[in-house]
């Protein structure tokens, strides 16, 4: 996935300005009095904003351009011949009218950057699991797109594709999900796949039905609804966040709630997960610090399929932990997980047959 760099006279205005966009990309924004000193590399799609350019400012471009980066879209007002004049004269592709909604960027940027969201899967997989991960994946970034703007989530093709996440691992097992999941590009993308599978899993060695199976697959996929609020500039980072950023990240759960008070439609053990999946039952997680029984079972079950999807994800430079490894991390946590679950759960792992769904049913446990 190329890099996407927004240059403008202003990167701090900018970064408010196009909030939605580093929504949905990973974006950079850069002050165009930098770009001489440190111009993008020729893999970067270069975006400019001529609002608020200088002559001095457009001479700063046009000198980075010769270094080799290379310009792909220019936001400006076309009714401006002279910004669309010097916009060809840089080579730039594509030209976006100011006066059009961000969905016309939107747009053009996918056109010259691709999906961000769109996993590339290799043809070794089974056609059932690439077509429910890019279905998935397609409906994640509905879902995103409806909630930056504030719009009704779009329930029906939610619960549509958890459906079909249950069905097709109940069919083809968890380890093909969970490694198709692991190849896509995106840290963000990557996390809740690979949630939603080991839960899915989970749920199915807990014997729970498939009504139960399918709600605990749409939990997963909302899970981390309020991350839409975080650029994925930062979500997507390669290293370790910063002290700030990683203070920001944590305030997904209180972006959710904010995202559901107007999405009442959502089923109420759904909202629970977005919110209180890092709650723990000694009472020390957050946002609310709820304690035990305060924490519905949903939530219980789905805080283990996500602390163990972190542990044993790639991401960056970080290595992912074995089933094993992550396990013997989990259990240096006492009394913060619940206790009977995690043992259902490190023995779903731990199974030498871990990665199929296997048919043996273990008592069921009332939610």
């Amino acid at each position: 996935m190329r890099r996407i760099a927004i240059v403008s006279a202003d990167r701090v205005k900018a970064a408010r300005r196009y909030s939605i966009i580093a929504s949905l990309f990973p974006i950079d924004f850069l002050d165009v009095k930098g770009l001489e000193t440190a111009p993008p590399s020729a893999e970067t799609t270069l975006v400019v904003d001529f609002l608020g350019l200088t002559e001095d400012d457009l001479r700063s471009l046009k000198s980075a351009l010769a270094s080799g980066c290379g310009l792909s879209i220019c936001v400006l007002d076309q009714r401006n011949r002279k910004q669309v004049f010097q916009a060809h004269e840089f080579g730039c592709q594509k030209l976006v009218d100011r006066r059009e909604s961000l969905s016309a960027l939107l747009a053009t940027l996918r056109s010259v950057a691709g999906d961000y969201y769109e996993p590339n899967l290799s043809r070794e997989f089974p056609n059932d699991i690439r077509s429910a991960v890019g279905s998935a994946c397609r409906t994640l970034a509905t879902v995103s797109l409806s909630a930056i703007l504030g719009r009704d989530l779009p329930i029906s093709k939610l619960t549509d594709a958890a459906k079909n996440i249950t069905e097709t691992i109940t069919k083809e097992g968890v380890r093909s999900w969970l490694e198709a999941a692991q190849s896509h590009h995106s840290h963000s993308y990557r996390h809740t796949l690979l949630v939603t599978g080991h839960a899915v899993s989970f749920a199915i060695d807990l014997g729970l039905s498939k009504e139960q199976q399918m709600l605990v697959a749409l939990s997963a996929l909302v899970h981390d609804l309020g991350k839409v609020k975080i650029p994925l500039s930062i979500l997507d980072k390669p290293g370790r966040p910063t002290e700030k950023e990683d203070a920001f990240i944590r305030r997904h759960p209180e972006f959710t709630r904010e995202i559901l008070k107007t999405n009442t439609h959502v089923p109420k053990s759904v909202a629970d997960v977005a919110v209180w999946h890092h709650e723990m039952m000694d009472g020390t997680g957050y946002p609310d610090g709820l304690k035990g029984d305060q924490i519905p079972f949903l939530v219980r079950m789905l805080t283990l399929a996500d602390i163990y999807s972190t542990l044993t994800e790639n991401r960056g430079t970080k290595s992912a932990m074995s089933p094993r490894q992550a396990i013997q991390e989990m259990a240096k946590m006492p009394g913060k997980l619940d206790s009977n679950l995690f043992k259902v759960f490190k023995k779903s792992v731990l199974d030498t047959g871990y990665g199929r769904i296997r048919r043996k049913k273990i008592e069921k446990i009332a939610m």
